[in-house]
């Protein structure tokens, strides 16, 4: 048991087990390497048990920039392979689709493919 819980008086509001999740608008800012992107939220979230997913759930803070954009820090262009992936469930082609593979490991995604 919580050390606050058992000092308490009758009537008095228990300690907090959880902090108030954020809500988040259904289109999100985002700064990623300092490049602008604008997605949805159900973009970010379509793999609920994946690491964007909880990023974007309520269950993490994430830093903003000064604008009020989610920082994601990591390459822009890749992280835009991210986000069509994401959408499309495709790769891209060339040499870029190593880095995109990483990518698809870090955040969880990679099985999904």
């Amino acid at each position: 048991m919580d050390k606050r819980a058992r000092n308490l008086k009758p009537g008095e509001p228990g300690p907090r087990l959880y902090e108030e999740r954020t809500q988040f608008p259904n289109v999100i800012d985002l700064n990623v390497d300092g490049r602008y992107v604008t997605t949805k939220l159900s973009t970010l979230t379509k793999y609920p048990r994946k690491m964007l997913a909880s990023m974007f759930s309520g269950r993490q803070e994430i830093d903003k920039d000064k604008d009020g954009r989610y920082v994601i820090d990591c390459d822009s262009k890749i992280f835009g392979h991210i986000l069509e992936f994401l959408r499309f469930e495709s790769l891209p082609y060339g040499n870029v689709v190593d880095a995109v593979l990483e990518y698809l490991e870090f955040f969880g995604l990679r099985a999904v493919r």
